[in-house]
């Protein structure tokens, strides 16, 4: 999962920007994860099916497909349905949360709410860009959720081209 020591992870399969048009779409998520990244996803459960999609279930998407790219995907889900079916399967890393300030997600990892300050750098921020931490902060983390990727990706690979250059 980690690229260069810190994990970058695509929000919703957006890599240079918010994308609403292609977005927890199967097409796109595959296409980044083919790429190497991680992808977040928004799932969602109804009568006994999955769905992608933000605000409401909207692309169906296969268990096998979840399955396929388990190892490629961090799963927020979105109902109670959908957490208590993933509950039991270990492939899956999955959290669910609205406003808390941390989240735990099913393989321990700490996501952090970007309106949260905290000292700790273990844990994975969530959407850096509505947060008040500068760049240098954002590029100490574990890792990052972003609509924008590329863009932190690029800065950390720069920070440590030029931390190599001067050691």
């Amino acid at each position: 999962m980690p690229k260069n020591n810190m994990m970058f992870i695509s929000h919703r399969g957006n890599l240079i920007g918010k994308n609403k048009f292609h977005e927890n779409h199967l097409t796109a998520i595959k296409n980044v994860i083919e790429t190497g990244y991680t992808v977040e996803v928004d799932l969602w459960s109804k009568d006994n099916f999955f769905y992608l999609g933000h605000d409401r279930p909207e692309n169906l998407v296969e268990y096998d497909f979840l399955k396929l790219y388990s190892n490629k995907l961090f799963i927020h889900c979105k109902n109670d349905e959908a957490l208590f079916k993933l509950k039991n399967d270990t492939d899956f890393e999955f959290f669910t949360h609205t406003e808390d300030q941390f989240t735990l997600s099913s393989k321990n990892t700490i996501l952090l709410n970007p309106f949260t300050k905290t000292n700790h750098r273990d844990c994975i921020l969530m959407m850096p860009e509505m947060s008040n931490y500068d760049l240098n902060e954002i590029l100490k983390f574990k890792g990052i959720i972003s609509d924008n990727i590329k863009f932190y990706e690029n800065h950390y690979n720069s920070f440590r081209k030029q931390r190599t250059i001067y050691q």
